[in-house]
């Protein structure tokens, strides 16, 4: 069993070299630090010259609870039920706040919101565990801040043309340019198995694109650019954190998360003030006359913040204890359950394109995982819960 130490909702696990390998192998995702991701919304850093021995116990924590003295699979179903419950609830939560509050518009104000909310988080964390010291130069984070920004910001531009489920697809689909990037820049090599399930992946997307494109009203392509251009942010942001994370090994994570968010803060800030989304879109909050109160909106955005946090920590903590298939056969799942909550909570057109394009997408993502890997040497590698994936 892997052990992984937990600093509110940030790890540092001890994993394997099988670990790293399966992921890329299994996983499609080019870059050891990317391919060990496993939702849709998120960069992670790895060193590979990072020999920190391994703790001796660590628990397994879920909200604080220490749940290592149950049996292995009655902690991994806690997990489960945990990763699965917050991602929907965090699913549930966004669409409400984007597309019924605020009516699909001011989203560089909703984005202030989520970053000023994880700031706040990661802030409270460095000040609880005593971490005042900054280990990482702040040109690396300026520039990750300005991924992160550009990534968060156009995910929610984004769905005022694309519906949360044709979104969450987009952003499970991260692989795909992960590869291309790959192939291309890196020359990295990928087996059959890897471009046979990026064609389903792909095939898919297409297929639910077009039912969106067909049967609602908001489609429009513009959109589908935005999202891309997100998931180019993600991943210019990830292989970033790689190169960070291997340099700088005695960086902790909660510094990146801390600093990722206050600096995405301050540029969406600027944005928001520029443009006029800061002023409308408070305005907007306060008036209750679309049917949602003050009160009602931040307390939705504060919980959507939390729920996805403590998400993205448990699923990294499966990753640590019970291996990266595991973890990804449960972000597989609780993506197909939020776009199904998304089309009972939330009625839409639904196109038989949409049922043939989501089980030909989520099959590719679960043949993906299915090849196993060979053991190798252990390594230590950092991990924190991302920030992408907890707003994605």
């Amino acid at each position: 069993m892997r052990h992984v130490k937990t600093w509110a909702g940030v790890e540092l696990q001890g994993a394997t070299a099988a670990a790293k390998h399966s992921a890329n192998a299994n996983m499609g995702r080019g870059g050891q630090a990317v391919a060990l991701v496993l939702t849709a919304v998120g960069g992670a850093g790895s060193s590979s010259s990072d020999k920190t021995p391994l703790p001796e116990h660590e628990p397994v924590n879920v909200l604080g609870f220490d749940i290592g003295g149950l049996p292995e699979n009655e902690q991994l179903m806690l997990c489960s039920f945990g990763v699965v419950g917050f991602h929907v609830v965090q699913g549930f939560l966004q669409e409400l706040l984007v597309i019924e509050v605020f009516n699909r518009r001011y989203s560089s104000f909703i984005t202030l919101l989520n970053f000023i909310g994880l700031a706040a988080m990661a802030f409270t964390a460095r000040r609880l565990r005593g971490q005042t010291q900054r280990e990482v130069p702040l040109l690396y984070h300026l520039f990750m801040s300005a991924c992160t920004t550009t990534s968060v910001g156009l995910t929610y531009l984004s769905m005022r043309w694309l519906d949360y489920p044709t979104k969450t697809l987009f952003k499970s689909s991260r692989m795909l340019l992960t590869m291309a990037a790959g192939a291309i820049l890196f020359r990295r090599a990928y087996t059959p198995l890897q471009w046979l399930s990026a064609a389903m992946i792909l095939c898919g997307l297409a297929l639910f694109t077009c039912g969106d494109a067909i049967v609602s009203s908001n489609f429009d392509a513009f959109g589908v650019m935005l999202i891309v251009g997100a998931l180019a942010g993600e991943v210019a942001k990830a292989m970033t954190q790689e190169r960070v994370l291997r340099r700088f090994p005695d960086a902790r994570p909660t510094e990146l998360i801390f600093y990722d968010n206050l600096l995405s803060g301050l540029w969406t800030a600027a944005i928001t003030v520029s443009t006029g989304e800061a002023s409308g879109g408070l305005r907007w909050m306060l008036d209750e006359s679309h049917g949602y109160p003050p009160v009602l909106t931040l307390t939705a955005t504060a919980a959507m913040v939390y729920v996805g946090y403590n998400g993205c920590s448990i699923v990294t903590s499966v990753v640590g204890h019970f291996g990266a298939v595991s973890a990804a056969m449960i972000t597989t799942v609780r993506k197909a359950a939020s776009i199904l909550l998304s089309f009972i909570l939330f009625p839409k057109p639904v196109s038989p394109l949409h049922v043939v394009g989501g089980l030909l997408f989520l099959a590719g993502l679960v043949f993906n995982k299915m090849k196993p890997a060979a053991p190798k040497e252990p390594v230590g590698i950092y991990r924190k819960s991302s920030e992408e994936n907890v707003l994605a």
